[in-house]
């Protein structure tokens, strides 16, 4: 038991049971000069304590029993994986990240891994990339606001249209900036949305379908070369909203004079007959 507790050395092949690994392995990490070895009566030892700091300084090469590897390497580093859950993005993108912020980096048994004080020393510096706790604190200011791709997909727009919706109405519209991303508040969203006609969000939406059993769409007897939404949504027993949605979705041919929309007899009277042909029926049996 004594001789166990002073002991300072152990022998190549106790170190090969000791990670799991064969001869020609074993010997190879010999070779490569990872830890001291010494001789003892014409047979090559390895000395303890320069095989503990080895260990603790790789993450390659595990005990089958015992400690973690890398006990000191984990104290200053940080592997590609920890920064990419760190930031959520992908690891492909932590690379970029690296080379593109010249943050520290160094190489461990041919794996990358990043200095820890290169890294947050860059990260205090910056306000585009936040940690768990930045992304913690700033979930309330998110969970109460869209960015702009989000309240165009609300609004069943594209990313184009979304943004050139808001530059229409940016003095309607309030912002926050987070993680470097201009966001627009809800409360401020939906005070304008409730102030306009023009759009309507993909949860309200409804498909329109005129029949004799849903809705009672008539031919317009006064014969005006244009019509408004108004004019039509009346023809059609309908909502302006629903009419402003067949218009965006181009089921309803319509032309744009200033803000406002005007639809032509002709393409009334052509959706008309796609779309409810009983209706001429029914006219005609007035």
């Amino acid at each position: 038991m004594l001789e166990n507790k002073t002991r300072t050395t152990m022998s190549v092949p106790e170190m090969a049971k000791l990670l799991g690994l064969k001869k020609t392995d074993s010997y190879w990490l010999v070779h490569k000069k990872c830890f001291e070895t010494i001789l003892v009566n014409g047979k090559m030892r390895i000395v303890l304590a320069s095989f503990e700091d080895w260990y603790a300084r790789q993450i390659k090469y595990r005990k089958m029993t015992g400690e973690e590897p890398g006990q000191i390497l984990t104290q200053h580093s940080l592997s590609i994986s920890e920064v990419s859950e760190m930031l959520q993005i992908c690891e492909s993108c932590v690379y970029d990240l690296l080379k593109r912020e010249h943050i520290k980096t160094i190489m461990v048994d041919y794996w990358t891994r990043v200095s820890k004080e290169s890294f947050y020393e860059w990260i205090a510096h910056q306000t585009r990339y936040r940690l768990p706790e930045g992304r913690a604190r700033d979930q309330e200011a998110e969970e109460a606001s869209y960015t702009l791709p989000e309240m165009g997909r609300v609004l069943g727009l594209n990313r184009r249209d979304a943004y050139a919706l808001v530059r229409c109405h940016e003095d309607q519209l309030e912002f926050i900036t987070i993680a470097d991303r201009k966001r627009i508040t809800k409360s401020s969203f939906e005070r304008w949305y409730t102030s306009q006609h023009t759009y309507v969000k993909l949860s309200e939406r409804k498909e329109i379908k005129p029949s004799s059993k849903s809705a009672n769409p008539r031919i317009p007897l006064e014969e005006k070369s244009a019509y408004t939404v108004q004019d039509i949504a009346e023809l059609l027993l309908l909502d302006d909203r629903d009419i402003y949605r067949m218009i965006d979705q181009q089921e309803l041919h319509a032309r744009q004079i200033g803000k406002q929309f005007r639809i032509m007899r002709e393409d009334y009277l052509d959706w008309l007959h796609k779309n409810c042909p009983q209706a001429f029926t029914t006219n005609e049996e007035r």
